[in-house]
């Protein structure tokens, strides 16, 4: 112990005999109480006075600490007072003193007979402190309304600035010691006043694999002392801090006694911990632990007292899935993030920089090309594309750039972006592809007004033979006199100065992004009426790099025009200044293209193109052939030049070779299958799976969604709640009550009953009718016509006919379901009709009242399920199926087309026929059916008489 600390212990012994002899004092108050929990009012708190802390030990053992009372001080750089207590026991003396991941350990004091709890370990005193530490007061933790009055201060003075945080274990599962570097900058302050800051302890652990402890997790129950982990990232790769629960009160709970990252609102997952080891440390000593995978609750305030939140709730969490290639090799990633966006950034360059390690094994150079499709609240998805290259370590420098765009998200000035997910696709390639800029000739020294100017540009590529790349100009009406043009490559940025006036809107802002130069893309800018004006883009199979300025001599009508015409004044001055351009000049790394809606009929089609190479990076494929510009997607059968065709079958391939067009496609898409094709003049993507390559394509190309728009001639409740951005069309109808989520979508004539809530992002085709007591999830898909809620079909009967029964449940439709036009689901009886996540249903389909949907589901066309049956998860019914009602079909179960299923089927089997069974005893049966013709004819040509059968030739 240091001689400052030793001199405050031994201060504090002394003022116990004082204390002690100040006599019997009246009977204490009754204490205020949380739950069944008593609290120790700070006012009846004295040197001396002795109690214990509850902890978890190693191997998961709850541990019990002495606990004695010292001083209780203010103004220490907190809003809240501080009480210095120092521990003893045996867990102490083998740490040497209180450990990282203490934090939030409860410590309880006698009062009334009672053990009342005075707060939670908070803060020690690192360095050979021994048991020293700070507790944090319950009532600073829990922010009461009504705080008790401030009582004095006892105690000898300390020095705030020789105490610390109870540094809080970060657990890193599946990342390694560089990529958990990338989260110091993150981690190394959190927010404390100076006199209290210190870096988080970083633990960097093996790769998760299995869940170690799913039978701990199941049995798990919050309780103080605990070990708890606050997660930041689940998933394949995990960010978790480690700590101790303080106070569980109903639903509500707090731990820690000092703030994580001290941001206030946030929403972060609480689950167990499970502590293996108390490390001994000179520093300061520290528990191993796992975090478990259960989700215990939120933490919803990160506040300077402590960590709280709910039990049972729900974090928002964004789902991240990250994936590379290299050549044929593949890896992914799936993680979930915290909604916060201030963390998006550090912690996806964080996985980024883990998984690109594990895939490349090794540290090396290279280009790397990054294809981002970033979902926002409101149905907006951004698709960005960008590229990079390094000679040393192509993954770090990729980590770097894929976190950029999340960044630029995060601090936009204009609103929240609300990130729905993030999917990361990253192509690797060993070499450098890399071409500088050698020199620049333009084709003609003059040219007139709005015409265009051949560029000649000589690109050196790295150690390969110089190419000439010739661009066509087109320049504006407005330029006159000589102008200046500058070409350039992606890789060299815009100047600062040049960069041209910030957006005015968010909308502006993403268009910024979607229209960002790539590093593979040469551009030619030149200055038009003061600002800087992009005048052509051309992508290239190399990244770009160099800055060449040429001068042209423009005549013309633009020489008379009027100079001052698009002139305003310039504030400083009083001159002319330039106007300020409305619509930014594209920057920064990514790309991206929001596609324009298609021709009805036609292909679909981009406004800019994309390369093949690009293509495949995003399908995850490997391209053959030559690099070029892909304009549309279009079918085999009215494929056109420079568009995306996707083949499934030889026959069509085919069919398609022969036809002119072939030579000129920009793309053709393959299943590995049909490999090798015959010979086609175009580039070719191979893929492993082709019709997921068409959805992702088809995702590329299709419509953005329309502005939102609140029609005049909806009728929308007052008291109905209209989440942001939401649109709703002509003559909808809006119930009192109803609960639209931000981004959502209800179309013309629909209409939606009282109480009606709808998930983020849901899209509701016109003349959908949501009956009250309906709720749809997250990005829920109804098509036109659909009726969701409506009374089922049950009667009873009595002497009168057939008595209604009232149908008084609901139906729940979960996140990500699509439902098919004029398809009808029943309400339940009493309870409520369920449909489970990414069940996809068709149309005219009929679902009953009672039925239980798993989630993956897939239902074709006219299909009808009878009321209380029961699909479990991945069940698949062909085209016009019919089920009975109270049948169970189990998961994974298949039905063929047109069957009509009477008894349950088991889980993993697949049936058809009338009425269903086994498909292998079907068909053998229609197989024997087929040949009693020939039976019957065989037992009559032998004479033998046949039971039952009529004479005669019939």
């Amino acid at each position: 112990m240091r001689p400052a600390l030793r001199r405050l212990a031994l201060l504090g012994a002394l003022l116990l005999p004082t204390a002690l002899a100040q006599g019997a004092a009246a009977p204490p108050p009754p204490a205020e109480r949380a739950g069944d929990t008593p609290l120790f009012p700070l006012g009846a708190l004295e040197a001396g006075a002795r109690g214990y802390a509850l902890t978890t030990g190693a191997n998961n053992r709850p541990e019990r600490l002495e606990v004695e009372v010292i001083a209780l001080q203010y103004d220490l750089g907190t809003a809240f007072p501080l009480v210095l207590v120092e521990t003893s026991g045996p867990l102490v003396e083998r740490a040497g003193g209180i450990a990282a991941g203490m934090s939030g350990s409860p410590v309880y004091l006698p009062y009334g007979g009672e053990d009342a709890l005075l707060g939670a370990i908070g803060f020690t005193f690192p360095d050979g402190s021994g048991g020293l530490g700070l507790v944090t007061p319950i009532g600073a933790m829990r922010q009461a309304e009504a705080p008790e009055a401030r009582p004095a201060a006892f105690g000898p003075p300390f020095d705030p600035r020789a105490a610390a945080p109870v540094r809080t274990p970060l657990l890193l599962e599946g990342l390694s010691g560089r990529a958990a570097r990338l989260l110091g900058p993150l981690l190394a302050a959190q927010g404390l006043p100076a006199t209290l800051q210190v870096p988080t302890r970083l633990q960097v652990q093996g790769r998760a694999g299995a869940p170690p402890h799913a039978d701990a997790d199941a049995a798990f129950e919050p309780a103080p002392g605990g070990a708890v982990s606050v997660q930041l990232v689940r998933g394949d790769l995990t960010v978790a801090a480690v700590g101790t629960l303080t106070l569980v009160e109903g639903g509500r709970f707090w731990a820690f006694g000092h703030p994580l990252l001290n941001q206030g609102e946030v929403s972060f997952a609480l689950a167990p911990a499970y502590v293996t080891a108390v490390v001994p440390n000179r520093t300061l000593p520290f528990k191993l632990a796992d975090s478990g995978r259960r989700v215990l609750g939120a933490v919803t305030q990160d506040r300077p007292a402590a960590l709280s939140g709910t039990l049972g709730e729900a974090p928002q969490f964004v789902p991240v899935t990250l994936t590379l290639q290299r050549g044929e090799a593949q890896a992914s990633a799936h993680l979930e993030v915290t909604a916060l966006e201030a963390l998006f950034a550090p912690l996806l360059a964080t996985a980024s920089l883990q998984l690109l390690d594990d895939f490349l094994a090794e540290t090396r150079g290279g280009t790397a090309e990054l294809a981002w499709e970033i979902a926002l609240r409101g149905g907006r998805t951004l698709r960005l594309l960008a590229q990079t290259t390094d000679p040393a370590d192509i993954a770090l420098v990729t980590a770097a750039l894929a976190a950029e765009p999340l960044a630029l998200l995060a601090e936009n000035p204009f609103r929240a972006p609300g990130l729905g997910r993030v999917a990361l696709h990253v192509a690797l390639e060993r070499d450098a592809r890399v071409a500088e800029i050698a020199d620049v000739v333009l084709e003609d020294a003059v040219v007139p007004a709005g015409g265009s100017v051949g560029v000649n540009v000589r690109l050196q590529p790295f150690r390969q033979d110089p190419v000439v790349q010739r661009l066509s100009v087109p320049l504006p009406e407005a330029l006159a006199g000589e102008v200046e043009l500058t070409v350039r490559g992606g890789l060299s940025p815009l100047e600062a100065d040049d960069a041209g006036a910030p957006p005015l809107s968010f909308e502006e802002f993403l268009a910024g992004l979607e229209r960002s130069v790539q590093a593979r893309e040469l551009v030619v800018e030149a200055f038009v009426g003061g600002e800087l004006q992009l005048l052509t883009r051309q992508l290239l199979p190399h990244l770009v790099s160099g800055s060449v300025t040429r001068s042209v001599t423009v005549e013309g009508p633009a020489d008379a025009a009027d100079p001052a015409a698009d002139t305003e004044t310039d504030p400083e001055t009083g001159g002319a200044a330039p106007p300020r351009r409305r619509h930014p000049t594209p920057r920064g790394a990514p790309l991206g293209r929001s596609p324009p809606h298609p021709a009805a009929g036609g292909p679909a089609v981009r406004p800019h193109p994309i390369t093949a190479a690009q293509l495949a990076a995003q399908l995850g494929g490997r391209l053959e052939g030559d690099d070029r510009p892909v304009t549309a997607l279009a079918d085999p059968t009215a494929a056109l030049p420079d568009s995306a065709v996707v083949v499934t079958s030889a026959a069509a391939l085919e069919a398609l070779s022969t036809q002119p067009v072939a030579a000129q496609l920009g793309a053709l898409v393959l299943p590995d299958a049909l490999c090798p094709a015959p010979r086609v003049a175009c580039p070719i993507i191979w893929v492993r799976d082709v019709r997921l390559a068409l959805a992702r394509l088809s995702a590329l190309f299709a419509p953005p969604p329309p502005r939102p728009q609140l029609s005049d001639g909806a009728v929308v409740a007052p008291d109905a709640t209209l989440g942001e951005a939401v649109s709703v069309g002509a003559g909808a109808v809006i119930g009192a009550g109803a609960v639209i989520g931000a981004g959502s979508r209800v179309g013309p004539g629909c209409v939606l009953g009282e109480g009606v809530t709808l998930g983020p992002d849901c899209v509701l085709h016109a003349n959908v009718t949501l009956y009250p007591g309906t709720a749809l999830g997250a990005r829920v898909i109804v098509h036109s016509g659909a009726v969701l809620g409506a009374d089922g079909f049950g009667y009873a009967f009595g002497p009168q006919g057939a008595v209604k029964i009232h149908h008084l449940g609901g139906v729940v439709i979960e996140d990500d379901v699509e439902v098919g036009a004029n398809t009808c689901i029943d309400r339940g009886t009493l309870l409520d009709t369920r449909v489970g996540a990414r069940t996809k249903i068709d149309n005219l389909c009929q679902i009953g009242h009672n039925v239980q949907i798993g989630p993956d589901c897939v239902i074709a066309g006219g299909s009808a399920i009878g009321g209380s049956t029961v699909l479990e998860r991945g069940v698949l019914l062909g085209g016009a199926v019919a089920v009975t009602d109270h049948v169970r079909l189990g998961a994974g179960a298949r039905v063929g087309g047109r069957s009509s299923v009477t008894k349950s089927v088991p889980a993993g089997e697949t049936w058809a026929g009338y009425p269903a069974k086994p498909q292998r005893k079907w068909v053998r049966e229609l197989y024997l059916i087929g040949k009693l013709e020939a039976i019957w004819a065989s037992v009559r040509a032998q004479g033998r008489p046949v039971s039952g059968a009529r004479t005669g030739d019939d």
